[in-house]
């Protein structure tokens, strides 16, 4: 059976969510840098694009932030039950 400690102690070197952040930032600037090849016509499609992309990284910082949170209070809780566990 698996351990919920198991568990966390796995998840733990993946919780730092600032590689996957830097990494999304860098796709953004990608396709969202200076794009000469847009036609002047299509520049407020690009300029929408990149408020959506601008919306989706934050969602994504909010919901990493959040795993990381449950995970941090799960390893709390975990910690205070091997503290106070009896021998047996």
């Amino acid at each position: 059976m698996v351990q919920l400690r198991d568990v966390t102690n796995a998840l733990a070197p993946v919780m730092d969510v600032q590689p996957i952040l830097s990494d999304f930032v860098r796709l953004e600037s990608i396709l969202m840098g200076p794009r000469p090849d847009v036609p002047e016509e299509l520049r407020h499609v690009h300029a929408e694009y990149a408020n959506v992309m601008r919306d989706i990284r934050a969602k994504l910082a909010n919901f990493l932030t959040n795993i990381m949170a449950v995970h941090n209070n799960l390893s709390t809780v975990l910690d205070a039950i091997d503290a106070t566990a009896q021998p047996v």
